[in-house]
């Protein structure tokens, strides 16, 4: 080997040596961030799959409430919210303790802010339940949109 090899090839490998654990820890963080946003993503799309089914089981369970609510002919600003704090315990119900506990953790919320999510995502369930009776499409399942409104994401 060639004298300037010789005085190259230890600066080379040291170079080299840096950028192989450069780019190592890059990847290890690319990995890390992955890992938090497929948990972020599980946690919000199980959220949105509760949410949803609770707003469907409601329709049915608080459907005599309802209509007791609107023999006047209109619902009162107290019986809507009646229905909702109903609705709201449902949810946070099929959710537990764990679930609700994820769901803090991952939106980064205290508990007025927990209950003010909540209450919006059952809003979008029954604005996206009311749209597909309305338009005759599915709200889940073949022929469901590729994006749910509650998640802005693809299921």
């Amino acid at each position: 080997m060639s004298p300037i090899w010789q005085s190259l090839l230890p600066a080379a490998l040291a170079v080299l040596s840096l950028a192989l654990t450069g780019a190592a820890a890059l990847g290890a963080n690319y990995l890390a961030k992955r890992a938090a946003t497929s948990k972020t993503f599980a946690v919000l799309a199980s959220f949105w799959e509760v949410v949803r089914s609770t707003v469907a089981h409601a329709d049915v369970e608080l459907r005599p409430a309802l209509t007791a609510a609107l023999a006047d002919g209109r619902l009162s600003p107290e019986e809507g919210k009646a229905l909702k704090e109903a609705a709201i315990k449902l949810v946070r119900a099929q959710l537990g303790t764990g679930g609700l506990a994820a769901l803090q953790n991952v939106l980064k919320v205290e508990l007025p802010g927990l209950e003010t999510y909540i209450s919006g995502a059952i809003e979008r369930a029954l604005y996206e339940q009311k749209a597909a009776v309305v338009v005759g499409a599915p709200v889940n399942g073949p022929g469901a949109p590729l994006v749910s409104p509650g998640l802005s994401t693809p299921r």
